[in-house]
């Protein structure tokens, strides 16, 4: 089987987005793509399928491939010296080269006479060698911070292959969720494009990774339709949380299948009414509403909470204010003027004092959500007055805030205006875990929570 061919029975219901992308990638024909734009929705398949095509056709010996997550790089010159970097590991070349390589890189500008040296070296240290196509997977690439300017690094990571003949072999992919938020006019640009994959296609995906073993006792073909059915009931049981979001959906499923599997394991056969999964899921209804299954590492109370830094603490404890706070009182809770601080602990004392409100705890309704620029207002305003020191606007923040949208920690919803709109965000992180914080970095979170 051929490359493609391959690739197709590895990434089900791609195969109309492969075939457009073998038409631009044909490394058998002498024919590559100098650069390539793919869009899609999260959770729609496009890094994983570009990385199975790609790593099939330098399995096959047709081109050479390196990916780069570029929502860990936050700046262009990240991005330029981690390409850098992977391609002097592609390419055999020694280590003490390359820090002064990397060294000489300081932006786009000098970027193409970086790589034409790395050529250079490349061909007196392998004359004879074949000239490959080597393919760049930046993913993910508009998460730059904003004055970073994606669109202008695109654009000119798009005309490398002009600046030389020796640049000619390389092709940069540029993995999005919408092309219009890179700004990049694709007339002439080559572009795939993902859409999500529907449920009955998600679940059939899903099932697939399922692994039979000889130690369950049981037949495949049973295996496969009780793992078929938990699927259906905790993708059912959780669909307003999960949406089409495959990454949401496979640690959930991870955390809840032993309690589904376990009872089949020790009988050695699915009887109905004692260990079916109807039958499992009425016993563990209990289990289910918890927040059980949905809890990852920052959300368990075990979590040795020590181990992050005072930043973090404070970035969650302000997502979770954000969250669980209107905005409308934002001025009382948060404002550094004397009166408003004063009307703060007015509010507070008469809250412990009068009577039990008969209105639920805003701690017991599900987190609303809130911009990031109203996120950093109140991390600044607790930090700078429980601290009594400015919090700087700088990288490392950003960096922690990147970490913890891939933790989970904070949620990006896909809410509001599409074009152009501010995105909006969500504290996932219980109160229990965020109380705790709160009493390490000695911060009275209570005092800023409007009941």
């Amino acid at each position: 089987m051929d490359s493609l061919s391959v690739t197709k029975t590895n990434c089900r219901y791609r195969s109309e987005q492969l075939d457009l992308l073998a038409t631009y990638v044909r490394p058998w024909d002498g024919f590559m793509a100098p650069s390539m734009l793919v869009e899609g929705p999260t959770s729609s398949g496009k890094t994983y399928t570009l990385r199975q095509y790609f790593k099939q056709l330098e399995q096959d010996g047709q081109i050479r491939f390196l990916e780069i997550q570029c929502e860990h790089c936050l700046t262009r010159k990240a991005i330029l010296h981690a390409i850098l970097r992977g391609l002097i590991r592609l390419l055999g070349i020694s280590s003490q080269n390359e820090a002064e390589l990397v060294y000489k890189c300081d932006g786009l500008g000098t970027f193409v006479d970086v790589l034409k040296r790395i050529e250079h070296i490349n061909e007196s240290n392998h004359p004879d060698e074949e000239r490959k196509p080597i393919v760049f997977l930046l993913d993910r690439v508009e998460r730059l911070l904003p004055n970073e300017n994606s669109s202008e690094f695109c654009f000119a990571l798009s005309r490398v292959h002009e600046q030389s003949p020796m640049l000619n072999r390389y092709s940069f992919v540029y993995v999005v969720n919408r092309a219009d938020s890179v700004g990049i006019q694709t007339l002439a640009l080559p572009l795939v494009t993902f859409s999500s994959y529907k449920l009955d296609q998600i679940k059939d995906i899903l099932t697939r990774q399922f692994r039979y073993t000889d130690t369950i006792s049981i037949e495949q073909a049973q295996f496969k339709q009780f793992a078929r059915q938990f699927i259906d009931v905790i993708l059912d049981t959780y669909s307003s949380y999960f949406g089409t979001d495959i990454g949401l959906m496979v640690p959930v499923l991870t955390k809840l299948w032993p309690t589904f599997i376990t009872p089949v394991a020790s009988m050695g056969r699915i009887q109905n009414g004692v260990n079916d999964v109807l039958t499992t899921y009425q016993n563990k209804k209990a289990l289910l509403q918890s927040e059980f299954g949905l809890a990852d590492e920052l959300a368990t109370e075990d979590i040795a909470s020590s181990d992050l830094p005072t930043k973090t603490k404070y970035i969650l404890i302000a997502a979770y204010l954000a969250s669980y706070n209107d905005p409308k009182y934002d001025l009382i809770l948060f404002s550094k003027q004397r009166e408003a601080r004063a009307n703060r602990k007015v509010r507070h004392s008469k809250r412990k004092s009068g009577k039990q409100s008969q209105q639920l705890s805003a701690r017991m309704l599900s987190p609303q959500a809130f911009t990031i620029e109203r996120l950093l207002a109140i991390l600044h305003a607790i930090y700078d007055e429980n601290r009594g020191e400015k919090l700087a606007n700088d990288i490392e923040l950003m960096s922690e805030l990147a970490t913890l949208s891939t933790l989970k920690a904070i949620m990006k919803l896909k809410l509001g205006d599409t074009i152009g709109g501010g995105t909006k965000w969500k504290c996932n992180v219980n109160w229990s875990v965020i109380k705790k914080f709160a009493e390490e970095v000695d911060f009275s979170i209570e005092n800023f929570l409007m009941e």
